[in-house]
């Protein structure tokens, strides 16, 4: 912070010069009236006294000694002022300054506050993530030990495919089946799941998987070891294969020609891949495809884009026969509402007629019965014709629709 001892000491010099220059201002003014007075008395008193003579000299000695000091002493107020203005000047640049560093100050706390919050939030992190390593340990041990299991590990595969078939979309019993029986011959068989393929024909996915050598190769000690517990895992996959070819699943007539295996990390695949380069060979020709997540997802994803193709022309398919169906009801309602104008118009000509009649014969014969002195309740009244026509259909197909002794078809709308 800025110290402002300095200051308040040069405020209290300039004050006690000050209060000097004021008694000194006093003596001046008084020595100035007694000289001024001498000079006038000398002036108006005759000159004969040389005591007086002498007093004067004195005193205008005293006075030039007096303007003396009344010069050095404006000099030393010039100088005085000079260095007040100067420490003002000073002051005024210092002032920013100051308050530069008062808010350094007040950052510098602000960031040791924040940094020791920092700090205590760091160490509580790293607590975390300890704890966090120390589970994540356990669990990984707990998952190791777990999955030595042959049925949890199918279990594993097939929440995995799960997960993979919501990703692409397909829907169960559409897309794909989970644990499809099937008899034939050799008894009947449930696959994990079946890829059903738009228009008939399904793929069988097997999602149990060897882990047993690979964890145990993670496990090692030594490279030695490692190796020969990755070349245990490869032989273990191509066992697996063997075994899943000889459930019969491509007997079934509406199975493709090969069964997936599924393993569901990538990494089993590789380090058997490594270990056996020629493993996929072996495998292929027990007609088993082995599937990664990486390789089974484009797949997944087409079947979906297949599947949603094969609907759209099913939708399309189905549009079409009820667009025919409704024209031929169309057909059908045309030629019922011909007949009905048909109808209308031989009415309207009958109804015309029965009104001429009335007018011209009915209504004259009652008038004249009238006249001859029939009493009668009330007079008849005039009915006129009807003069709107019924309007004709003049749609193509329609006027074009067979006659009505031709045969119709049998639907009545």
């Amino acid at each position: 912070m800025y110290d402002n001892a300095p200051r308040q000491a040069l405020v209290s010099v300039l004050r006690g010069i000050l209060t000097a220059m004021t008694g000194l201002w006093l003596v001046i003014g008084l020595v100035i009236g007694l000289a001024s007075g001498l000079i006038i008395g000398k002036r108006q008193a005759p000159p004969a006294d040389m005591s007086t003579a002498t007093d004067l000299a004195g005193a205008q000695g005293r006075l030039e000694r007096a303007d003396s000091e009344i010069g050095a002493l404006k000099q030393q107020i010039a100088q005085l002022q000079e260095n007040q203005q100067v420490g003002q000047r000073l002051d005024d640049l210092l002032t920013p300054m100051r308050n530069q560093l008062r808010d350094l100050g007040e950052q510098s706390n602000k960031a040791a506050v924040e940094r020791a919050a920092a700090d205590t939030q760091l160490a509580e992190r790293m607590q975390q993530l300890k704890e966090g390593t120390d589970t994540l340990n356990a669990t990984t041990t707990s998952i190791s030990a777990v999955l030595t299991n042959s049925q949890i590990r199918g279990r594993f595969g097939e929440m995995q495919l799960e997960t993979m078939f919501e990703y692409a979309g397909l829907v169960e019993g559409i897309g794909y089946s989970t644990q499809l029986t099937t008899t034939d011959d050799d008894g009947s068989k449930r696959p994990d799941f079946t890829l059903n393929l738009p228009g008939g024909g399904r793929i069988i996915l097997d999602s149990k998987f060897p882990l047993t050598e690979f964890m145990a190769a993670q496990s090692a000690s030594d490279d030695a070891s490692r190796q020969s517990h990755l070349n245990a895992h490869a032989k273990a996959v191509v066992e697996h294969c063997k075994a899943l070819a000889k459930r019969g699943y491509t007997k079934d007539a509406d199975s493709v020609e090969f069964v997936i295996t599924f393993l569901p990390v990538d990494a089993l695949l590789t380090a058997a891949l490594d270990a056996n380069p020629s493993l996929l060979d072996e495998i292929y020709k027990l007609k088993v495809g082995v599937a990664t997540p990486v390789t089974l997802m484009p797949l997944l994803m087409t079947l979906q884009y297949t599947w949603q193709k094969h609907e759209f022309a099913k939708n399309a398919l189905q549009i079409q026969q009820t667009g025919v169906t409704l024209h031929d009801r169309l057909v059908v309602f045309g030629g019922h509402l011909a007949k009905v104008g048909s109808g209308l118009k031989s009415a309207l000509t009958a109804f015309n007629n029965a009104v001429g009649s009335y007018d011209g014969r009915v209504i004259p014969a009652a008038r004249a019965m009238r006249a001859n002195g029939l009493p009668a309740a009330g007079e008849l009244d005039d009915v006129d014709p009807v003069t709107e026509t019924v309007r004709d259909i003049q749609t193509p197909y329609i006027v074009e629709l067979p006659s009505p002794s031709d045969s119709e078809p049998s639907e009545t709308g």
